[in-house]
């Protein structure tokens, strides 16, 4: 991951921004943006961040709302945000990424637990 701030404040060609929209820099928000913003700067606030990240963006795969394909449009890429050298939702991407590139079966199997689980009725 690369810093936004740290290259220029321009995406290179071998990046793909990660974050929400952006005006002041003319930034379109990434499929993959965190919706959850920080309140705060400390490391109890970054885990939550990232921590409900990674559910939402989980949820979203078994929602069928991004695709492996989407995934893969991230694959050997810069994931450029404003976090980087901090820990961030570009963590988890990352750690997809590799999972779905290095053990597919795996990743499927997760995403199928996961709509089974949402698809199961409640007594």
């Amino acid at each position: 991951m690369v810093n936004f701030y740290q290259i220029g404040k321009q995406i290179p060609e071998d990046g793909v921004y990660i974050g929400r929209s952006n005006r002041n820099f003319n930034l379109t928000g990434s499929i993959f943006a965190n919706p959850f913003p920080m309140k705060g700067q400390s490391e109890e606030e970054r885990t939550r961040v990232i921590t409900e990240y990674k559910d939402w963006f989980w949820k979203q795969m078994a929602d069928k709302q991004i695709s492996k394909q989407d995934l893969m449009t991230l694959a050997g890429k810069k994931l450029v945000c404003y976090c980087a050298k901090l820990r961030c939702h570009g963590d988890v991407l990352k750690e997809t990424v590799e999972l779905l590139m290095n053990n597919e079966a795996e990743f499927n199997n997760k995403v199928k637990q996961l709509q089974d689980n949402k698809n199961k009725v409640k007594p």
